[in-house]
């Protein structure tokens, strides 16, 4: 398949005590289309993300592409910072873990993926790791409904009957070692916050990897 058009949100922290980077992946609903419009619903798309971050993180730059087509894309740095709450100060020593918010994605009954919405405020910790922030809903809210009526995810194409995806066939012909399983389009309908958590991130794409020594 081809012509689906794949959103990517590329994050760095802009603090100076760890150097982080993540990225998050959506897909537009609408196949085909002119990726210079595709750029601009990424861009609206990623405001609302934006929105939820503490002023610790970025998202630095905003890519789209054609699933299938080589090296058809667009990107574009936009920087767009978080400001919403307060940041508690970071450990400078050991591994960072970031403030993260663990989401259900669902697009149906029998069809949901977890997504963990990394950069959260430190002030959104609480014991029973459950969010109360009204400021914080009311940006969530927003996200969520630019996510749920215009955003999908992309899967594995299951069986109507058994809800499974497919089995993997040996090609006799390696490379490569199996067939390319058959995916689709999941048409995000709800997202839903399970809790509030951590979740280690790896360093910014321009920086090598592994752990990092205290100083």
């Amino acid at each position: 398949m081809a012509g689906e058009v794949r959103a990517t949100l590329i994050f760095k922290d802009v603090t100076a005590v760890r150097h982080v980077g993540w990225t998050e992946t959506f897909w537009l609903r609408s196949t085909g289309g002119d990726l210079l419009a595709a750029l601009v619903d990424a861009k609206g798309m990623a405001l609302f993300r934006a929105a939820l971050l503490g002023p610790g993180y970025m998202i630095e730059t905003v890519r789209v592409s054609k699933e299938g087509i080589f090296r058809d894309s667009r990107i574009e740095q936009t920087n767009y910072t978080g400001k919403l709450l307060p940041m508690a100060p970071e450990n400078e020593v050991g591994d960072f873990a970031s403030s993260a918010v663990l989401i259900r994605m669902e697009a149906d009954d029998k069809n949901r993926r977890q997504m963990w919405l990394s950069g959260a405020p430190d002030s959104l910790q609480s014991i029973d790791k459950n969010i109360a922030d009204p400021a914080w809903m009311q940006k969530f809210n927003r996200w969520s409904g630019e996510i749920t009526a215009n955003w999908a995810y992309f899967g594995l194409t299951k069986n109507p009957a058994t809800n499974k995806a497919p089995a993997k066939e040996v090609n006799p012909d390696p490379p490569p070692a199996f067939l390319a399983r058959p995916h689709q389009l999941y048409n995000i309908t709800k997202c839903i916050i399970r809790e509030y958590s951590t979740r280690k991130r790896g360093r910014p794409f321009y920086l090598y990897r592994g752990r990092a020594k205290a100083t």
